[in-house]
Parts: structure tokens; C-alpha cells; sequence
């Protein structure tokens, strides 16, 4: 029988803190303190781990767009997936349990941005995705003007309609999630090319 380990304490500072954001807190009422009883920790642990509620949001941000980025090396630089591969994992997973592209919590941060519309959170999760990107361009060689060109476009024209597509839908498009990768596709080859 397979056994699972509990929880880091971390995983329960972040459980707790996501559970805030599942009831609608906004994130400017949420305390440490709320999230240290919820998690079952001090607030002594809290500080070890986090500066504020902030920079627990921020590194929720931080791993998605990790994954973001693993993903896309994954399949344009490595070719070590395919299209086929990543639908497939959405297509049996969606968003209501983690596989290993999304974890579920990364609709709840989606939805809670977009639904109470706070421009600072709104922000951070657009400056996090904003870098990646920027990082992946540079990455190939690209110089800063287009590597902040690409990172818009990729951004405004394709995540930003798969995110409100999450919101309004609470599930994933796969036709819009593939058009995406295809056009980024095209924009990393035509990078390439440039080079």
C-alpha cells in the first residue's frame, strides 16, 4: 500500500491561504492570523516562511509560472511532449485536481484575480507571467525589444482569453489553450529564424 506524506508545513500555510481566497476574502482582509489558525501553525513558522500575505500569493504565482515555463521548454526546446500529450492531461484532469502542468489551485489565484479585480494582485500575477515569458525569449537569443514585444503579445492576445475562459467557463478551452501554443510556437521559430 502506497503511502503519502503529510503536508510540509509550507503546504499548509498555502492550503490555508487558498482556502481564503476559495471563500472570497479579499486578500487585504486576509491575517496571518487567519491563515496560522486555519494551517494549525505560529506565527513565529509563518515569518520563517513568508514576509506577509502578499508574498504568499506571489510565490503561489511564482511556482505556476515555473510550471508554465518547464512546460514550454518541454515542448519547444526539448520536444520531450507533445500537443497531443498535454491535451490529454487536460482533457483527464482539468483543473479540479493537480496533474503535472496545473494544480488546482492555480484556477482558484486565476479566478480570484479576475473575479474581486484588485489591480495589485492583478498586477503581480501579470509582472510574474510577463518575466517568464521574457525569460524564455532572452533565452533563445532574442534581443530586449522583441523579447518585451513577444511577452506582450503572447500575454494580451493568448493567456489573458484563456484566463477569462477559466473564469467564465470554470473549465479549460482546449481549442483555445492549443491555438495559443501554436502561435507562441510560431513566434519562438520565428525568433529563431531572426537570430
Amino acid at each position: 500500500m502506497k503511502r503519502t506524506s503529510a503536508p510540509t508545513v509550507d503546504d499548509r500555510i498555502k492550503t490555508a491561504f487558498i482556502g481564503c481566497l476559495k471563500e472570497k476574502m479579499k486578500i487585504e482582509e486576509i491575517t496571518v492570523m487567519t491563515v496560522c489558525e486555519r494551517a494549525g501553525v505560529s506565527k513565529s513558522t509563518f515569518y520563517r516562511h513568508y514576509k506577509d500575505i502578499y508574498d504568499i500569493f506571489e510565490q503561489l504565482v511564482e511556482d505556476f509560472m515555473k510550471r508554465i515555463e518547464q512546460l514550454i521548454v518541454r515542448l519547444f526546446f526539448e520536444k520531450s511532449i507533445t500537443m497531443k500529450e498535454i491535451t490529454f492531461i487536460l482533457m483527464k484532469s482539468g483543473l479540479k485536481k493537480d496533474n503535472e502542468l496545473f494544480y488546482a489551485r492555480d484556477a482558484v489565484l486565476i479566478d480570484y484575480s479576475i473575479e474581486l479585480g484588485n489591480s495589485e494582485v492583478i498586477e503581480i500575477l501579470y509582472d510574474k507571467a510577463y518575466d517568464y515569458v521574457f525569460r524564455i525569449a532572452k533565452r533563445i537569443g532574442v534581443d530586449d525589444e522583441s523579447a518585451a514585444f513577444g511577452a506582450t503579445f503572447f500575454l494580451n492576445g493568448n493567456i489573458i482569453p484563456i484566463i477569462l475562459n477559466v473564469h467564465t467557463e470554470k473549465r479549460i478551452d482546449l481549442k483555445t489553450v492549443m491555438l495559443t501554443i501554436e502561435l507562441f510556437e510560431m513566434e519562438v521559430e520565428k525568433w529563431k529564424r531572426n537570430q
